[in-house]
């Protein structure tokens, strides 16, 4: 029962006015769609409950909570005034909490049974340290990125991620990079080459992690690949014939350690991996070279990391000789080649022998051959004679020891020509002639050597053709030459003769001329030819009859007169032989047959069946008659102008091509073929009317729709025919009797039917047509039970309407429906199918609408009286709100913020209001604040919308916030710390902290020397390298700070030092530039393979062209180019030493070949030396010599690549003379001579390269003996 109140206090409770309660409404039910944010684990200790009402739940004024169990009464937990949001609820514990969630009313109303639980994620441990850290490569790898796997810890949210750090332990929590995954961690970068620590610390779903729980392991990388081996030896020495060889070497220091070796036979490497890996990494055995000659290895190294690099190879020349094919013998035949292999004179062989290309080989020791298993020997020539088959046989042996195959070679001779005999088969006549048609020639042919080999003959001029046995298959008189052949092609002279061969009579054929009819009938006199043909002796004479008449002689005759006739011919040949005559039947008729007699045509009135029968008689004819033309309508204009029947007296069926009245036109052809249109006859006429009568019903009315009328009706039938003619119409009303009438006038409302058809004069009956005639005048009373859907607010534009609807004559078609005021005439609203239902209306505009609507039935009568009001019936919003938002925060450069951004939202709707306003940041969940704060560095997405009562969802704002806090980092990486020349390139780099801004420009300054000021080079630059002028011997620093996008400068990086040689060309890639030269001996630049086995430019001072020039050798020295001039090969350069705070050095590759020695203990004096020396203030001081250290000379000495490094301290800051000498002392023996490349003067900013060089005829590597004396005087002359 209810009841209205109005506003009173009652019960202690306040009512509004005007409000319908109910005295026993229900409590509330359960919240809809009950969220928790954030929805999963979290770290943060406080939530948001957000939930949905329903429909009847409208009068909700708060809600009840309760945590960790169900409630036991309607106020067992917390209470909060709201309708659909609990904000701030917490703190809460660690661990997962199920919340209880039920709703009060207004009227206090609160069952705890209508709840509704979502759970709490709470989760604020730290996870423990990775389990079972492991990396991969676990090794030693040449690549920069590792894969880091694990076995995740127990942990209540479960394992988001790892921060990893490099080199050195983490001092917080966030401390490294972080990469997401639970146990698996890819594409790790490690920045450069050596062992790196790598700590792990895991953080959790919920976001906690601790840098004190953290797992190591070692990251190895090498990236270098190692320098070339040394000491290369080949085995076996010389040539062999076995093709397995080994080549063994010394290896170099390397950083992860030598452990494989690649090697490539005669072709330089183009890639690491181009060549074949060896068996041992100092060795290689079992080398297969790739065929004879004398073959080239090449030689590169693999490290522990993976590296090789071909390009730091080491070569040996021609290290392996290897002959494995054996010789090649050839022989050459001298003699007249016959057929089949025979020759048919004397042969005389020669031998001869290769052994490949020579430079490839070993050489052809000598050939060896025996006739008809005769002696072996070792002539070059073997002569044979006789006729018959002889066997040679042969073979060659090379210097290496490869024996060939013995070759056999048979030789075959015949000299002499074979005998034909020919016998004739057949029957011989008197005149000479062959008469048989099986006359045969046979030919048998003898050689005593090579034996027969077949006959070739030629028969009446045709083609030369092997065979020995001819059947003459044509007359005439043939000539036929042949010759016999034995096996090796020895022919006879060429014998003639002549067979004369008539085996068959002569032939006649013959032919008609005359109009040739049908059925082998003639229309016209015959003229006969007749064509007597012999292909052998020849026609001697032809005969003739005609209808068993006497024979006459002749080849052409004629045939006259009608009827059937009968001619008969025979011919003989000049042989005697005589054809067999045959008889020839012919028939003649040349006249046309009379016209068809006693035309008749069936049936001969009206029809609706197109069939007709036409009958006629035939006049007598010679040939017969074989049919007749017939042709319909028009006359015909030639003799085959028509359809022609055979054999017939009657046609049957007959069809017109259509509708209507046709003669007939008939005419005769006989036997012969003989035919004339002009004799004809004609028949009929032939009518025929298949096509019924055609009725037309017309109403005339007030119309309504879909073929109702709206008023009384008159009806008219009109029937038409085109051929025979209307005969009657029948009509029949609302099944009344049948009728000739053929109009009616209806009058009563409802459904009318009429049966009507017409028949024509042919007996053409039309199909019996029905027509409805419908009258309905009135429009339908007022819709019943209206309804409407959807009820309250909606989003989309789309209403419905239901009803029940009253009788009506015609049936409801649908309604009219008019908005906001009533309906002024019929018609006026808009209108929608349907009989108790419309569906997708559309209101005119937004916010709330009266509804009127009324019915029109199928006739088209509606009246607007009757039309039915929807106050208030259809609520429609269709525009989203609109969110404003504001942007808080200290902007940098280029749309960066330097400071945390804060974010707030407001969000207006003008017709059902706003509902709730969401945002989300990166793709994460969507959130209700109404404000955000940004404070961390990156680059952030927002997405805000807002939502109306109505439901309508605002597009979602997308903005992007750039938020960077710190400074940017730089350093100077690209400065080599000792540099050839003044001019040189300077590199540097930078990078971002964390997700910052970007880096837009650097600042570089420089400086010289160690407390030199700071100088601008390099300002606001977006360059990452440049070119720097400087100056020799002096040293540079650089330093470099960084800007980024967001406008932070960082702080400049630590100095990087660079020193500049005081040295130009101390490599020699110039020849002498920046040299002086002279000295008596010869001074030259000219490429060498340097130390590090690269072919490079050296210095040579001293010339080999000398070698060793001892007296017993080249008395007098009078054999160019002479004797050792007595003397040295001088190099100088004046170059700035750097100060003494760089430790200034020198460094130098020096290589010395000499016979003599560098000091005779015997003379006691220095002999041949390489020599460098310092001239400073007008001083000379020698502060390296080096030569051959031992008293033996005369043998060329090879010391090899040496490296010296000389301090040039004593020097620091003065303007020196540097000079690089080769000496030959005393006598004009004993030649020596030095190359020298890599000269430099350094300060401490160069280390020295140090690495182990190829050392190639004798002598290691070593430094040099370092003297600091002043140049001694001249030793006395004498004996070593």
């Amino acid at each position: 029962m209810t009841f209205l109140i109005a506003m009173a206090l009652m019960a202690g409770l306040w009512w509004a006015a005007g409000r319908v309660l109910a005295q026993e409404d229900p409590p509330p039910g359960p919240p809809l769609n009950l969220t928790a944010t954030p929805s999963g684990w979290t770290n943060t200790q406080v939530f948001t409950l957000t939930w949905e009402l329903a429909p009847e739940d409208g009068d909700v004024v708060g809600a009840w909570y309760r945590l960790d169990g169900p409630p036991a009464t309607p106020d067992d937990g917390t209470f909060v005034s709201t309708t659909n949001v609990i904000t701030g609820l917490g703190p809460v514990a660690h661990g997962q909490h199920v919340v209880y969630v039920w709703l009060q009313d207004a009227a206090g109303h609160a069952d705890p049974t209508h709840v509704a639980t979502t759970t709490l994620y709470v989760d604020i441990i730290p996870p423990g340290p990775p389990l079972d850290l492991a990396i991969d490569p676990t090794g030693w790898t040449n690549a920069l990125t590792f894969t880091l796997s694990w076995t995740p810890p127990a942990d209540d949210s479960g394992i988001a991620g790892a921060w990893v750090r490099l080199d050195t332990p983490p001092s917080a929590s966030d401390d490294g990079q972080f990469f997401p995954g639970e146990r698996r961690l890819e594409d790790l970068q490690i920045p450069h080459d050596g062992e790196h620590p790598v700590y792990v610390w895991l953080q959790d779903i919920a976001g906690n992690a601790s840098y004190t729980q953290t797992a190591t392991v070692t990251a190895r990388v090498d990236r270098t690949p190692p320098l070339p081996p040394f000491d290369l030896i080949s085995l076996p020495d010389g040539w062999t014939n076995r093709n397995s060889f080994t080549e063994t070497w010394t290896n170099p220091d390397d950083l992860s350690g030598i452990v494989g070796a690649y090697y490539k036979l005669n072709a330089e490497p183009n890639a690491p991996d181009d060549g074949l890996p060896a068996d041992a990494p100092d060795r290689a055995t079992g080398i297969v070279v790739p065929g004879d000659g004398r073959h080239t290895i090449y030689i590169w190294l693999r490290d522990a990391a993976g590296n090789a690099d071909h390009r730091k190879r080491n070569v040996e020349i021609d290290a392996f000789w290897y002959d494995g094919t054996p010789p090649v013998s050839q022989v050459t035949f001298q003699g007249t080649m016959g057929a089949s292999g025979w020759y048919t004179t004397p042969v005389q062989a020669r031998l001869a022998a290769t052994d490949g290309d020579p430079a490839s080989s070993s050489g052809v020791e000598r050939v060896y051959h025996r006739l008809d298993a005769g002696a072996w020997q070792t002539s070059d020539e073997v002569t044979i004679a006789e006729d018959g088959v002889h066997i040679l046989e042969v073979y060659a042996r090379d210097v290496a020891g490869n024996v060939e195959p013995t070759r056999t070679f048979t030789i075959a001779i015949d000299t002499q020509p074979p005998s034909t005999m020919y016998t004739l088969t057949g029957v011989l006549a008197p005149s000479g002639w062959y008469t048989s048609v099986d006359t045969i020639l046979d030919f048998h042919v003898s050689d005593a050597t090579s034996g027969p080999a077949g006959v070739r003959y030629q028969m009446d001029d045709g083609p030369w053709q092997a065979g020995d046995h001819i059947v003459f298959t044509q007359d005439g008189r043939h000539i036929v030459r042949f010759r016999g052949q034995d096996v090796a092609g020895n022919l006879e002279p060429i014998r003639t003769l002549t067979v004369s061969v008539d085996a068959h009579p002569p032939t006649t054929a013959y032919t008609l001329e005359g109009e040739r009819g049908d059925d082998d009938w003639f229309t016209s006199p015959i003229t006969v030819s007749l064509v007597p043909t012999d292909t052998g002796s020849g026609v001697a004479a032809t005969y003739y009859r005609i209808d068993a008449g006497a024979w006459l002689s002749g080849t052409r005759f004629t045939v006259a007169g009608d009827g059937e006739r009968q001619i008969a011919f025979y011919s003989v040949d000049a042989a005697g032989n005589v054809e067999v005559s045959y008889p020839v039947d012919l028939r003649i008729d040349t006249q046309p047959p009379a016209p068809p007699l006693a035309v008749r045509v069936t049936p001969s009135q009206w029809s609706s069946t197109n069939a007709f029968t036409v009958t006629w008689a035939t006049p007598t004819d010679l040939s017969g008659i074989a049919g007749l033309y017939y042709k319909i309508g028009e006359p015909p204009e030639g003799p085959t102008d028509g359809r022609f029947i055979s054999n017939t007296f009657t046609i049957v069926g007959l069809e017109v091509p259509t509708e209507g009245e046709f003669p007939i036109y008939l005419w005769l052809r006989d036997g012969a073929g003989n035919v004339d249109h002009q004799r004809r006859a004609t028949g009929g006429p032939l009518r025929f009317d298949a096509t019924p009568p055609v009725t037309t019903l017309s109403l005339e009315g007030i119309p309504g729709l879909f073929g109702w009328y709206r008023g009384p009706v008159t009806v008219t039938l009109d029937p038409i025919d085109l051929h025979s003619g209307v005969a009657e119409t029948l009509s029949q009303l609302d099944g009344g009797p049948w009728s000739l009438q053929r109009t009616y006038t209806i009058t009563e409302p409802g459904k009318h039917l009429l049966v009507y058809r017409s028949v024509d004069v042919a007996g053409n009956e039309e199909l019996t047509h029905t027509a409805t005639i419908r009258i309905d005048p009135d429009p339908p009373a007022a819709p019943l039970a209206v309804s409407y859907a959807p009820r309250g607010w909606n989003t989309v534009n789309d209403f419905s309407l239901f009803w029940q609807s009253p009788l009506d004559l015609s049936g409801i078609a649908g309604a009219y429906v008019r908005y906001d005021a009533p309906p002024q005439f019929p018609g006026d609203g808009e209108f929608h199918t349907g009989t108790g239902a419309v569906h997708h209306l559309r209101v005119p505009g937004e916010g709330r609408h009266d509804v009127y609507v009324w019915l029109r039935d199928v006739a088209g009568n509606d009246d607007p009286a009757t039309a039915v009001l929807l106050p208030q019936a259809f609520w429609f919003d269709g525009t989203p709100p609109s969110t404003e938002i504001t942007i808080e925060g200290t902007r940098g450069e280029n749309g960066w913020y330097v400071t945390p951004v804060t974010l707030r939202f407001t969000a207006t709707d003008e017709t059902s209001g706003v509902a709730a306003v969401y945002h989300q940041v990166n793709s994460g969940a969507w959130l209700t604040d109404t404000s955000l704060t940004l404070s961390q560095d990156g680059v952030y997405t927002v997405r805000v919308y807002a939502e109306d009562v109505a439901g309508n969802r605002e597009s979602v704002q997308e903005i992007t916030l750039r938020v960077d806090q710190h400074p940017p980092m730089a350093r100077i990486t690209g400065a080599s710390a000792h540099v050839d020349t003044p001019d040189f390139v300077v590199s540097w780099s930078g990078w971002d902290v964390g997700q910052g801004s970007g880096l837009v420009s650097y600042d570089v300054q420089w400086r010289e020397g160690l407390t030199g000021s700071w100088r601008d080079w390099r300002l606001a630059t977006a360059q990452t390298s440049a070119v720097f002028h400087g100056a020799r011997g002096k040293i540079y620093a650089f330093r470099v700070r960084a800007r980024d996008a967001a406008g932070h400068v960082s702080e400049y990086s630590p100095p990087t030092w660079v020193s500049v040689d005081a040295v130009v060309n101390g490599d020699f890639d110039a020849l002498f530039t920046g040299w002086n030269s002279g000295g008596v001996l010869e001074r030259a630049v000219v490429p060498v393979d340097g130390p590090a086995g690269i072919r490079d430019e050296a210095v040579r001072l001293g010339t080999p062209d000398y070698e060793r020039t001892v007296e017993p050798i080249n008395p007098g020295c009078a054999t160019p180019p002479g004797c050792v001039p007595v003397g040295a090969a001088v190099i100088s350069q004046t170059i700035q030493v750097p100060p003494a705070s760089s430790r200034p050095h020198l460094s130098l590759w020096y290589h010395i070949f000499t016979y003599d020695v560098m000091y005779s203990e015997y003379r006691k004096r220095y002999y041949d030396t390489f020599e460098v020396t310092i001239v400073a203030e007008d001083k000379e001081y020698l502060v390296l010599r080096d030569g051959n250290p031992t008293q033996n000379y005369g043998e060329l000495v090879d010391l090899g690549w040496k490296f010296a490094v000389i301090d040039l301290s004593k020097f620091a800051g003065q303007t020196v003379t540097l000079r690089l000498s080769n000496h030959n002392r005393w006598d004009n023996l004993l030649n020596t001579w030095t190359f020298v490349d890599d000269v430099q003067v350094w300060g401490w900013a160069k280390r020295p390269r140090v690495y182990m060089p190829l050392v190639s005829g004798g002598g290691e590597p070593s430094s040099a003996k370092v003297e600091r004396i002043p140049s001694p005087t001249r030793p006395e002359e004498g004996l070593r």
